[in-house]
């Protein structure tokens, strides 16, 4: 029944709500990042660009932030709030690098407008998938599958998803979620996108 739930919920904020017990933190880390990414124009400032690339480092276990680093870079990012940031959204960048990732998730989403909520419900989707549906990528974990999992993962490059559709279909992959989701010229992938991830093993 949750499972149907999920995939009916339209509110970004239910759908935090529904995460089981022991979601991902690294996941929804990947989540903020992508979703505060979006209020920024492109190319990023320094300052963006520097703060996000951490809060990855983060989520991946590459790197650690402090309270003492947390205190400096949220003070210094509450200065230049309105000033050097288009829509004055500084504030949004600290919450990528918060020790309760959760909470700073619905932070994130707290004066999203319907179109952002809309957006951010694509991206729990692309991320979690159904995490009441889980798949068992094993079988399909061949090396031209992994290889180009990994090279998307790395480079942020997703352009190869509809030829890792090929491969999984080479190693045997049957499943439409997967198969679809490869495939489906609309959809955005990012990174923590949960087919990528089943693939090498992340969670």
């Amino acid at each position: 029944m949750i499972a149907e739930t999920w995939e009916r919920e339209e509110d970004a904020r239910e759908l935090l709500r529904l995460l089981p017990d022991g979601f991902s933190r690294r996941k929804l880390r990947h989540f903020v990042c992508e979703f505060v990414r979006s209020h920024f124009p492109l190319p990023l400032r320094i300052e963006a660009a520097t703060v996000l690339a951490l809060a990855e480092q983060i989520a991946d276990d590459e790197a650690n932030v402090d309270e003492g680093d947390w205190v400096v870079t949220y003070e210094e990012l509450d200065e230049r709030a309105g000033t050097s940031f288009a829509g004055g959204n500084a504030f949004l960048l600290v919450l990528t690098i918060g020790f309760d990732i959760y909470d700073d998730a619905h932070w994130a989403l707290d004066r999203a407008t319907s179109s952002e909520n809309e957006q951010a419900n694509t991206l729990l989707r692309e991320i979690f998938g159904n995490p009441f549906r889980l798949i068992d990528f094993a079988p399909w974990r061949t090396d031209t599958a992994v290889s180009l999992a990994r090279g998307m993962y790395d480079s942020r490059d997703f352009g190869a998803m509809p030829i890792l559709a090929d491969a999984l279909q080479d190693a045997g992959c049957d499943n439409e979620d997967v198969l679809n989701h490869c495939r489906d010229a609309k959809q955005t992938h990012v990174r923590g996108c949960w087919v990528v991830d089943g693939l090498l093993g992340l969670v």
